[in-house]
């Protein structure tokens, strides 16, 4: 459809895969290039390198020796200028306007014979239906003509009139009532015509040489979704929707194709590459589908009695001391080492010659070996001889146990186990793959694990009470001005308030379970010790004395107490509150008089302390409070 064109290439960077794959179509059909050499307005640029190694690119392409004495400007897109020569700045993109005029010679116009049309692009319109675009290489064509279309082996496709006939008028198109050879055109009217093929008329028994549309070589299975979690998430569900939407794909996309299989419900969906297969998926998604992927797996063919399977051309652009981990990991994938540049900054640019299906899935291990700070590019190369047997999988998957909806504190464990494709909140089912193992073989686990929540209902006082029982810990000592309360219903810890005065617990504070104050709140208690213990925590402890205090809402009464012995044996000599040092007493005092002096209406005086006995005939009358 061109008569000449223009390759870019970046002024650092150089010739990468797809600079090769395009290059290559163009010169098969005999194209000479015009080389711009672009973003020369960078610091890191390499102009004089990337000319050198695009000539390389020419020779090993089998370019004539036309072609390959290509005319060279230097540009900044970015800027919008072009020059002829390296190191002059340009003002305007006129030298590039320029080298096209003079290089790329007009189009062949052949008006007299029969009408003739190679289709370069097809589209689907939902109007006209599918549109082929293409150059008119001879004769002239009107809407309301009869033609016919052939493929690349003169076989008859189909017969049909133009409906449609529109020229390009910029990026417009315009429907025009006649085109003529040279003029670029787009033509409605067939249903199977597709690229390659040629339309032309009756009379017309040849077709135009073309080059066949390059095949697939890598497959997926394209299935309904059969899952529990079925339509959760789209609406378009059933095979026929899905079928209608990969044979619509098919028409505009002539780089795919469908099949349908022996089960209704799944169709194999052939393209050019992950990436393309990955596009289409993520499209079929926000569409609203729901769909189950099966593995992707290389297209195989034989070739003179001998297995061949397609290679890609893989560039990789990495820092010195990560190549080797690299060329290690290509070797496994039984790539083959095919050059490596270094560079000024450090950095080596290495190419191999990988299988297709040696790079399913490498990518993210790539960006993990060279932490995040490496490139790759990659396009098909061609077919060779089966390389061998690859390793299976180099990592297993994290597989569900359990049905029900992920929980954070169950993910936070399995973190180690590998990476996750699940976030909390998110449903899962018993089978589903939740995650990729670290390690190479399967782990079933469970992403429902709770953490295990105290049943504060279920703590008993204990057995000696009053004279013994337990404490459940709240406030831990000598900790920051952060008043925690243990909810009695969900047995969740809450930040009650922070204490705008900045001071430190002098006992573990806590509540007596099982037991009912005059408040109807559980008795307090503070557990005398010099290490701080775990809110949450229970201790069993013994009396020694009550804390008497009065603040704006009223009296208040404090359980004082100490671990007994099978705990710790430092407070056998604990009997009383009068026991205790008299700083305790003191800090005790002073604590709870200051800790509410910063918050306006509050205020706490503690009036006295109660010994033993009072503590517990308060404990007993509590325990008779809660039974009752």
């Amino acid at each position: 459809m061109v008569e000449g064109v223009v390759l870019v290439v970046d002024a650092k960077e150089g010739p990468m895969p797809q600079t090769r794959f395009v290059t290559a179509k163009a010169l098969e059909l005999g194209l000479k290039p015009i080389v711009v050499i672009n973003k020369m307005d960078r610091e890191d640029k390499r102009p004089s390198e990337v000319i050198n190694e695009i000539f390389d690119l020419f020779i090993n392409l089998d370019a004539t020796e036309e072609q390959a004495d290509f005319p060279i400007l230097y540009a900044s897109g970015v800027k919008g200028w072009a020059t002829l020569e390296e190191n002059e700045v340009g003002e305007n993109i006129f030298p590039l306007i320029e080298a096209i005029i003079k290089y790329v010679p007009d189009p062949k116009v052949n008006a007299e014979s029969n009408f003739s049309f190679l289709v370069s692009l097809i589209e689907s319109d939902p109007y006209v239906g599918r549109i082929l675009t293409g150059k008119i290489a001879s004769g002239k064509v009107k809407v309301g003509d009869s033609l016919k279309a052939l493929n690349i082996g003169n076989e008859l496709l189909e017969n049909a009139k133009v409906t449609k006939l529109m020229t390009f008028k910029g990026l417009q198109k315009e429907e025009v009532k006649e085109a003529q050879s040279g003029d670029i055109i787009v033509l409605a009217g067939f249903s199977k015509a597709t690229v390659s093929d040629t339309i032309c008329s009756v009379e017309v028994n040849q077709s135009l040489p073309s080059k066949p549309i390059d095949p697939p070589v890598l497959a997926m299975t394209f299935s309904v979704n059969d899952s529990p979690l079925a339509g959760k998430d789209g609406k378009k569900l059933t095979s026929r929707v899905i079928r209608d939407r990969l044979f619509k794909e098919q028409e505009g996309n002539v780089s795919i194709r469908i099949e349908e299989t022996e089960n209704a419900d799944t169709f194999l969906v052939k393209g050019r590459g992950e990436l393309q297969l990955a596009i289409l998926i993520e499209t079929l998604r926000r569409e609203g589908f729901e769909l189950s992927i099966g593995r992707p797996k290389v297209i195989i063919k034989e070739e003179n009695g001998k297995k061949e399977e397609p290679t890609e051309l893989v560039v990789v652009e990495v820092d010195e001391a990560f190549s080797g981990t690299v060329i290690e990991a290509m070797q496994k994938r039984k790539g083959r080492l095919e050059d490596m540049v270094s560079r000024k900054d450090n950095k080596q640019k290495i190419s191999f010659i990988v299988p297709t299906r040696g790079l399913i899935g490498y990518y993210g291990k790539f960006l993990t070996d060279t932490k995040g700070t490496g490139t790759m590019a990659r396009s098909f190369y061609g077919y060779e001889e089966w390389k061998g047997d690859l390793e299976n999988r180099y990592q297993g998957v994290l597989i569900s146990m359990a049905n029900g909806a992920a929980v954070a504190y169950a993910l936070f464990n399995l973190e180690d186990r590998g990476t996750l494709f699940i976030e909390p909140g998110d449903a899962v089912y018993t089978g589903m793959i939740i995650g990729e193992h670290s390690k190479d073989n399967d782990l079933e686990v469970n992403p429902l694990k709770r953490k295990f929540l105290m049943d504060i209902n279920k703590v008993k006082i204990g057995e000696n009470a009053p004279n013994e029982f337990n404490v459940i810990i709240e406030i831990p000592c000598c900790s920051l001005p952060i008043k925690y309360e243990i909810d009695k219903d969900s047995s969740s810890l809450v930040v009650d308030r922070i204490v705008a005065t900045p001071m430190f617990y002098p006992c573990n504070y806590g509540f007596v379970p099982q037991t009912l104050g005059k408040d109807g709140d559980p008795l307090d208690a503070l557990v005398v010790t010099e290490v701080p213990l775990m809110p949450g925590s229970v201790i069993k402890t013994r009396p020694i004395g009550v804390v008497v205090m009065e603040d704006e809402k009223g009296w208040d009464e404090k359980i004082l107490c100490v671990p007994v012995k099978k705990v710790t044996c430092l407070y056998d000599n604990i009997k009383s509150y009068k026991d205790l040092p008299e700083l305790k007493i003191k800090q005790i005092i002073h604590f709870f008089e200051k800790y509410k002096d910063l918050e306006e209406g509050k205020w706490v005086k503690v009036s006295g302390f109660e010994d033993k006995e009072k503590a517990i005939e308060i404990i007993t009358e509590a325990i008779k409070n809660y039974k009752s």
